[in-house]
């Protein structure tokens, strides 16, 4: 099959409940400018499910993954290097709104990461970011983050996720593309995504805190204290306190 290349390939990992990939691909398909090319990686989804999301510039692969990360590399083995910008948008995440990718096209000449907002999600409580990165090494939302694949091929070696890496992995990936980059990334204050909180990488557990465990002790024992902390409040609980400090809490999408 010949892949031609387009201004944005969005990259959408699936294993879940089908109601949160309908909701992935309604805020994709819903955008009101510019070609792109939806990859979806699907794990537990059937063939009638695929038809009624079918569209000529969809493509299903279906995968039974290791990882969601060993996902996310299938993905980026089926972008080609004309293309302008990838963007990782999973199943249960979406757009902010409609005009997003209208209000971020205009950094696209640049052909360097773009970085923009992103507002979490649990339930019908929302967060927004306190403080705004302020560099590479600061927390950078991958729902958020568009990358510029020249960027990876361009490199001495490709740049892809180490899945060796069971949380942190879209981070190392991010910061790989932007030194492939000479440093340089586009910082803007556009609200790109909506994360559902839940996932991987927002839930601690006991095996999240031996991961820190082999990179950082005290990172190993606060992530333990949150694991705790999540079993004894519950989920709801959990969020607010966690993210009262970093986050404040929003009452609708702002």
């Amino acid at each position: 099959m010949t892949i031609h290349k387009a201004n944005l390939v969005v990259i959408t990992v699936h294993k879940g409940p089908i109601q949160k990939l309908k909701n992935t691909l309604r805020s994709i398909d819903t955008q009101i400018c510019v070609p792109y090319r939806n990859i979806v990686i699907a794990k537990n989804i059937s063939l009638y499910q695929i038809a009624n999301f079918k569209k000529k510039n969809r493509i299903f692969i279906l995968n039974k993954d290791k990882s969601i990360y060993n996902a996310m590399n299938i993905g980026l083995r089926n972008t080609i290097r004309n293309d302008k910008f990838i963007i990782f948008l999973n199943s249960g995440d979406t757009f902010f709104d409609k005009k997003v990718i209208f209000d971020v096209k205009k950094y696209f000449m640049q052909n360097i990461p773009i970085v923009g907002r992103q507002i979490l999600r649990y339930n019908k409580n929302f967060y927004s970011i306190r403080k705004y990165f302020a560099n590479k090494n600061d927390y950078l939302p991958h729902g958020s983050f568009f990358c510029p694949p020249r960027a990876m091929h361009s490199a001495s070696k490709s740049i892809k996720f180490d899945e060796k890496h069971k949380i942190d992995a879209d981070g190392i990936w991010m910061k790989e593309v932007i030194s492939a980059c000479k440093n340089n990334f586009k910082k803007i204050n556009t609200t790109v995504s909506v994360l559902e909180l839940g996932g991987i990488s927002t839930n601690p557990s006991a095996s999240t805190a031996l991961h820190y465990a082999k990179i950082n002790f005290y990172s190993s024992i606060k992530e333990f204290i949150k694991f705790i902390l999540r079993l004894t409040v519950g989920n709801n609980l959990y969020y607010k306190i966690i993210y009262f400090f970093k986050y404040k809490h929003v009452k609708k999408e702002i």
